[in-house]
């Protein structure tokens, strides 16, 4: 992110109707550029009954980093339309880091801690699309964030199928928590009014799996044991610590058991 100051000025170069102004851009990177009009007097609402002190759209050469038009207010002075740095405007622009369409979208990290991602949108870059995967079933949530103008969001599935949206008025926070399956998955931001920066704020919490042995010795999950192997699955861990199974043989036996799969 960086401030772009503008001077407008003076041409010096025609004396009829108006002046033909060139644009000197100063970068907070410490270059400057100079943008001059796609076609001499193309500049639009310039003509002999432009009101000074008014703001007009000009229309300019795009170049890398300038959009192609910008609102500047404009002086006139006797015969001269523009005089030399009589006016300043700043604004800030930031580079696009997410892409505009499903196939192009951004591959961003959703894991069990909150990542943050930063962009904009705005008139001229409508949409901002995202990628993510989830290797497990999670608890997704989303949250929109910082935004001086109105900006929506939605969840889409790997279809590209909208799943949920977060359309709240104005410059109010936006937000989507659902439940989700392992799979791709993309987020779309986008401008509904206007133009404004945001806070992408993404996490998944792994879903604790389902217990099905029962916890004490009166809810033991009752099993079958015979002369071939069955397995179970199951798991035990800081929020389940026991597993009770029973088992009933009808006549004496040689017991085998396999505890197998562990990750701790």
């Amino acid at each position: 992110m960086f401030d772009q100051n503008f001077n407008l000025s003076d041409s010096n170069v025609l004396d009829n109707i108006f002046q033909l102004p060139t644009l000197v851009v100063e970068s907070g990177l410490g270059r400057s550029d100079l943008i001059t009009p796609v076609v001499p007097k193309s500049l639009q609402g310039m003509d002999s009954d432009f009101v000074s002190n008014s703001v007009e759209e000009y229309q300019l050469g795009q170049e890398n980093r300038w959009p192609s038009s910008q609102s500047l207010s404009s002086w006139s002075n006797d015969d001269d339309f523009l005089t030399g740095q009589s006016n300043f405007v700043s604004f800030s622009s930031s580079v696009d880091l997410a892409s505009n369409t499903l196939a192009t979208a951004r591959a961003i990290a959703v894991g069990s801690s909150t990542n943050s991602y930063t962009d904009s949108v705005g008139s001229t870059d409508t949409n901002d699309y995202y990628c993510f995967s989830l290797a497990n079933s999670g608890n997704f949530n989303l949250g929109l964030t910082g935004m001086t103008a109105d900006a929506d969001v939605q969840l889409l599935n790997s279809s590209g199928s909208v799943i949920a949206s977060s359309l709240r008025g104005g410059s109010n926070p936006e937000r989507i928590t659902r439940q989700l399956s392992a799979g791709t998955y993309y987020i779309r931001v986008y401008c509904y009014t206007g133009n404004t920066n945001y806070n992408l704020a993404v996490s998944a919490a792994p879903l604790a799996p389902v217990d099905l042995a029962g916890n004490t010795l009166a809810t033991a999950r009752a099993i079958t044991v015979g002369s071939s192997t069955t397995s179970y699955t199951d798991w035990v861990g800081s929020t389940d610590t026991n597993d009770y199974y029973r088992f009933t043989l009808a006549n004496s036996g040689n017991f085998n058991l396999g505890l197998t799969g562990m990750t701790a």
